[in-house]
């Protein structure tokens, strides 16, 4: 029924089922309706259920993420997208049981670290709220995602917090890290064989036959489309002298050279409640020195200062930023003037005499000194509202033409554009994007004509496509494919020769422990490779035969123990390990904390899935 309503319902039908739907529209909003389907349900964990409009963000990014590698299929990307939404979710959900909190003044510290908020190296609001702007979020809504992600972390790091490895353990794991084994190597290897192979006709013939579907040309198709770029009505624009003057004249606080205060400091660590007294004592009397001119103040915060990275240089902090510190130092700083020294403050550090060594008061940039960023501003606000308006209006217009792009071009005013030949796992220029073959080769667009849904490639760009010819996977001729064939009948003769003359050999050698059993050429010694002495991260060897050699039981007589390892590039490698030395040496600086912290990781990692095992989850992937 809704595939005839879709069919059916043009003109003044379809304008009567939008004001019908409209209504609920307003009274429930339409994100309950939109965002890919977002009403649907993908997953319940612990009864809490999640839209598939939050899964789709996630995949959106990890898309992006991995556009250009090969190996990353729509399912494989799908699944890795519920996986981390599913982590997320029970991470939420045992940080909220926990009561876990972060205050405002922790969100807006992270906050103002972030580097792509800071203009002349520091926080600036206004380039804080135009990102958000042009990444279509409000202060709110990211405030509060940067709230519980500090949670979360805060739980985390709770976790981390109590990995504990006894130094008995740490020695015993040193030992097993550092320990060396004696080892021979000898390699059967794929071009000493290749030559005893020979492939024949019929083996062409009857390989081809049986695999035909192995060798298949890709359905293709070309494409026609729209696409939407901010950049291309950033680059579009005229941008006259008398607009980017409004421009600058109107927000003028984005064109300034902040304030810039250098001061320093001298500290008296407060590392108990007990210190406290004493502390604010010898604070009394080094300011007390410093007003009767006894000692310098960079004098005594050389000798005296608890902060001994400043204390170095006199104490000096060099540029001062008000986001850097605590409120308490921030307003002794910029309350005073150049030269002044500060009373005795208390800080979260302890307490402080403060001394400001230099000031830069703030500047405001003249026209002619901003323009390049005036005009670069003007064009990226004025671009985005171009893009997001005729990004707005695309979907409607998508679905209302739906077996034709001219009429969406001439209301956009943009060109239809083709692509060239697309399969579904590769393409050139818009078929390079994983997003765009699989929209070109989805059920509504390969097979029913349609155009495609509005596809958001990134922030700013934007395409919806159709088919233009379509060309199905054929058959390839034995011709065409029959040297591939050779080589793959070749490669599988050659491993399996090595496979039977590696086996005989190891069976020999484990029977009587000792090389001469072998009875290869007379240059054998050349070939049987004396590693000597090697540890667990020898870049020398092969890595395959070191872990091989690392999991082999020790011997337990004079007499070599051997084993085998097989290369993935089909070699096959005899391994005798000769003798085990054990490492004797002290437990290395710091090594005790490294490993605390590979336990750490671990115990993140057992976290998540003991989460997963308490939890009551139901996924419901084909709602993607």
């Amino acid at each position: 029924m809704l595939q005839n309503i879709h069919d059916k319902a043009k003109g003044w039908v379809a304008y009567l089922i939008i004001f019908l739907i409209s209504i609920p529209f307003a009274l429930f909003g339409i994100n309950s309706y939109l965002g890919g389907g977002a009403n649907r349900i993908v997953a319940e964990i612990n009864g809490e259920e999640i839209q598939s409009s939050i899964v789709n963000a996630e995949l959106l990014q990890l898309k992006q993420q991995f556009a250009q590698l090969a190996g990353f299929d729509d399912t494989m990307l799908k699944q890795m997208a519920l996986d981390r939404v599913v982590s997320r979710t029970l991470l939420e959900q045992e940080v909220k049981q926990h009561n876990y909190r972060v205050s405002d003044s922790d969100v807006l510290k992270e906050i103002t670290q972030i580097p792509a908020f800071h203009k002349e190296g520091q926080f600036d609001k206004q380039q804080y709220q135009q990102i958000l702007k042009s990444n279509r979020r409000n202060e709110a809504t990211f405030e509060a995602q940067v709230r519980e992600e500090l949670a979360q972390r805060q739980f985390q790091t709770l976790v981390t917090s109590t990995a504990f490895i006894p130094k008995e353990t740490a020695t015993h794991y040193q030992g097993l890290q550092k320990q060396q084994r004696d080892i021979d190597t000898y390699s059967l290897t794929m071009a000493d064989f290749k030559a005893q192979v020979v492939v024949t006709e019929a083996q062409v013939q009857e390989y081809y036959e049986k695999n035909k579907a192995r060798y298949m040309t890709e359905e293709q198709v070309k494409l026609a489309y729209i696409e939407l770029k901010r950049s291309d009505f950033e680059a579009s624009l005229n941008a006259s002298v008398e607009e980017l003057t409004d421009f600058y004249n109107n927000n003028q606080d984005r064109y300034i050279i902040p304030e810039k205060r250098q001061a320093s400091q001298i500290v008296i660590a407060v590392n108990s409640p007990k210190e406290d007294a004493a502390a604010k004592q010898k604070a009394e009397q080094l300011l007390a020195e410093i007003a009767a001119a006894t000692r310098t103040f960079e004098a005594i915060a050389m000798s005296d200062s608890s902060d001994k990275v400043s204390a170095k240089n006199g104490g000096d902090l060099g540029i001062i930023a008000a986001s850097d510190w605590d409120k308490a130092f921030n307003d002794v700083v910029f309350s005073l003037k150049v030269g002044d020294v500060s009373p005795v403050t208390k800080t979260d550090a302890g307490y402080k005499i403060i001394k400001l060594t230099k000031l830069e008061p703030l500047v405001q940039k003249t026209f002619e000194v901003a323009k390049a960023d005036v005009e670069k501003d003007f064009r990226f606000e004025k671009g985005s509202e171009m893009f997001q308006d005729k990004d707005d209006e695309l979907p409607t217009l998508a679905y209302e033409n739906e077996n034709n792009l001219a009429p969406i071009a001439e209301s956009l005013r943009v060109k239809v554009q083709t692509s060239d030949w697309i399969s579904r796992t590769q393409g050139e220029g818009i078929g390079k994007l994983a997003q765009i073959r699989e929209a070109a080769f989805s059920e509504v667009v390969k097979n029913s004509g349609r155009n495609s849904e509005k596809i958001d490639i990134a922030d700013g760009h934007s395409l919806v496509v159709r088919i233009l010819e379509q060309k199905p996977a054929a058959q390839k001729a034995l011709a065409i494919v029959k040297a591939e064939i050779m080589q793959t009948l070749s490669e599988q003769q050659t491993r399996q020769l090595i496979i039977t003359q590696g086996e005989a050999f190891l069976k020999k050698l484990s029977a009587q422990a000792n090389w001469n059993v072998l009875e290869i050429a007379a240059d054998a010694p050349q070939q049987i490779q004396k590693l000597g002495l090697i540890e667990r991260n020898n870049q020398k060897a092969d890595p395959l035969v070191v872990a091989q050699a690392f999991s082999m039981q020790k011997p337990t007589t004079a007499k070599p123990v051997f084993s085998n390892v097989i290369s993935p590039n089909g070699d096959y490698h005899l391994i005798a390990l000769n003798s085990v030395k054990a490492d004797t040496t002290a437990l290395a600086k710091d090594a005790q904390q490294n490993f605390a912290r590979q336990i750490a990781q671990r115990e993140q990692g057992a976290l998540l899935e003991a989460l997963r095992e308490q939890a009551e989850i139901q996924l419901y992937p084909e709602n993607l």
